[in-house]
């Protein structure tokens, strides 16, 4: 099913504010994974599991239809017949650079891995929400 702009904006949102939130969740529930921007979803026998923002979004918010690809022999996001980037790009309505400006490490340079955590990202987010939903009532009032 086909996302709004409006709707990828506010599922971006909610991301956001779980991310915000990641930290406390994990304290109550260690099966929910820690942050790690370089990875969809790691499993590592010796400290757990890790993902992204988007390996996030799958288990905090199955209503989206992004799930993990259960053919794949890499943990990779799933959604209505699209993988990887793809898959989140339909998720959140967003074009292919802004997938990159808000879940690939490189945009977060030069901050290093450990450095880039769940509250950086969901700042970018946030920061990108609010200018989007600005230059949506820009547009709609031109």
């Amino acid at each position: 099913m086909r996302v709004t702009r409006k709707e990828g904006l506010v599922r971006l949102s909610m991301l956001a504010e779980y991310l915000l939130t990641l930290d406390e969740r994990r304290k109550k529930d260690a099966l929910i994974p820690r942050f790690n921007i370089r990875y969809w979803k790691q499993v590592n026998n010796y400290c757990g599991t890790s993902a992204c923002a988007v390996g996030h979004a799958i288990e905090a918010f199955p209503q989206w239809g992004l799930e993990w690809d259960k053919n794949s022999v890499f943990c990779t996001p799933y959604r209505d017949g699209l993988m990887a980037m793809r898959s989140a790009m339909s998720t959140f309505a967003m074009s292919c650079s802004e997938m990159e400006h808000l879940f690939f490490v490189d945009d977060y340079l030069p901050l290093k891995d450990h450095e880039i955590t769940a509250e950086v990202v969901a700042a970018q987010i946030q920061k990108f929400v609010e200018k989007e939903t600005v230059n949506a009532s820009i547009d709609s009032t031109t």
